[in-house]
């Protein structure tokens, strides 16, 4: 029962990352059109404001450069739009592996103290048969009953 709490308590925090980080991104757009639009006004100002050239030609230039400019700024809008979008599908996907990488853990430690539980009950029933230490390995400790146990059967 802890567990699936211990879930749903998970999952209720990646949705709230989750939704955090669509928040962001949506804040980041925003603030990217208006600075499109301010920067388009501005264009705009800045090529009304100048009286044109006797030269047809140099219009015409004028025209391409600033066509050119707008297509690109368009372009690099979608490029961090799309950035954004791969970010967070890589976060979302970051996330549900943490999470399943977590359960995956927690379930390996409980199995590895039920073993361990299961080995030091074997060493308590049958003493001659192997020795704890050896079964257990140099880095591990031994529970407080084994080593009761141990000092028992000196």
């Amino acid at each position: 029962m802890t567990s699936m709490v211990k879930d749903a308590k998970e999952s209720l925090a990646l949705t709230s990352k989750i939704n955090q980080t669509n928040i962001t991104i949506q804040e980041q757009q925003k603030k990217e059109d208006i600075l499109a639009k301010q920067t388009t006004l501005q264009q705009h100002r800045h090529t009304a404001g100048h009286p044109m050239t006797t030269n047809p030609s140099d219009g015409v230039l004028e025209e391409n450069k600033v066509k050119k400019k707008k297509e690109r700024l368009e372009q690099n809008r979608i490029s961090a739009r799309e950035s954004r979008k791969r970010k967070k599908t890589m976060i979302e996907d970051l996330q549900r592996t943490v999470i399943t990488l977590s359960r995956e853990n927690k379930d390996l430690n409980q199995r590895n103290e039920s073993l361990r539980r299961q080995l030091i009950e074997i060493g308590t029933k049958y003493p001659n048969a192997v020795s704890l230490h050896a079964l257990m390995g140099p880095n591990m400790a031994l529970t407080p009953p084994c080593q009761t146990w141990h000092e028992g059967s000196s």
